[in-house]
């Protein structure tokens, strides 16, 4: 799977923070970008926003695919049930971890 539109992941709202979180793969490489928007933030931080971006080049994204699908064809609904969610974004860097996949991280 060399491309999959941009999707919402995971959408919620918790103490006052608007959390989006998105999942695309382009040019077969995979990227989850969350932001988090509101009042909260900017009293807790300073900042009204955060971004978070990890990304993945093309052999991890194959990885990644591969072991989620296992030869299924529904990527979008393995990458909803296991990386949605409040904690999704912790459980996607463990289940790299566990299975030594690389993607960079960036936030602002």
């Amino acid at each position: 799977m060399n491309q999959l539109k941009r999707f919402v992941l995971w959408k919620d709202e918790i103490e006052g923070i608007r959390i989006t979180v998105w999942a695309e793969i382009r040019d077969g490489s995979l990227t989850v970008s969350g932001q988090d928007l509101g009042k909260r933030l900017e009293d807790l931080f300073g900042e009204g926003e955060y971004e978070y971006f990890y990304s993945f080049d093309r052999e991890n994204t194959a990885r990644l695919i591969a072991l989620l699908t296992d030869g299924g064809p529904d990527l979008k609904g393995e990458l909803i049930q296991r990386f949605s969610g409040n904690e999704g974004c912790a459980r996607l860097r463990q289940f790299c971890e566990e299975n030594d996949l690389t993607y960079s991280f960036y936030s602002c």
